[in-house]
């Protein structure tokens, strides 16, 4: 009788580690969901920002001041060809995330987790600001057609305060990355945990 009730209180410890266990790999696929969830509607913003910021530019330089020079030309043409390439990757972006499937078993999603956030990582790092770049330079190409039409009190306001757009993307920028990476990191706790499990 004695083996029983062991045998009994080792069943009942048993189910009740596998219950928790169940639970704490709800708790983290419901956790992956949300993170998924966050990811994609951030993806939606930023192509929306980065699509109506696009159709200003397009509008402006078309109607307002349609460019002459070829200098303001390239300007133009890397200005908008650094929204319209960021724009793609940010739909690429939201077409991979999309595909990940969280239903597969707790390591393989977190693997694919992992696998997207080292590929927004990438995305945030020099590529990113190589288009940042791209696209001040372009702006700033801009500027002796704008100065034949602008007083010069006017062209120094625009030129500066483009200073100030530029920084503050930066900022934005590398908060981006912070939280990505962030992100990440947990995600690699997370699965180095399930690794020695």
């Amino acid at each position: 009788m004695k083996e029983f009730n062991e045998f009994k209180d080792e069943w009942q410890a048993g189910r009740q580690q596998v219950v928790q266990n169940t639970s704490d790999t709800t708790k983290i696929k419901e956790l992956a969901r949300q993170k998924k969830r966050k990811s994609i509607m951030a993806h939606v913003g930023t192509i929306i920002v980065l699509t109506i910021t696009l159709v200003i530019l397009c509008l402006f330089f078309y109607y307002v001041a349609p460019f002459k020079t070829i200098l303001s030309l390239t300007g133009v043409a890397l200005m908008l060809g650094g929204l319209t390439l960021r724009i793609i990757v940010e739909i690429f972006s939201l077409l991979k995330a999309n595909k990940l499937r969280l239903d597969y078993s707790l390591k393989d999603s977190n693997n694919q987790l992992i696998s997207f956030y080292k590929f927004r990582t990438k995305i945030h790092g020099g590529f990113t600001l190589i288009i940042i770049a791209l696209y001040c330079i372009g702006f700033y190409m801009l500027t002796p057609e704008f100065s034949l039409y602008i007083n010069l009190q006017w062209m120094i306001l625009m030129d500066s305060s483009f200073v100030v757009i530029a920084v503050i993307l930066f900022w934005q920028l590398k908060k981006g990355v912070m939280a990505e990476k962030q992100v990440l990191k947990e995600l690699v706790n997370l699965n180095s945990g399930l690794d020695n499990e």
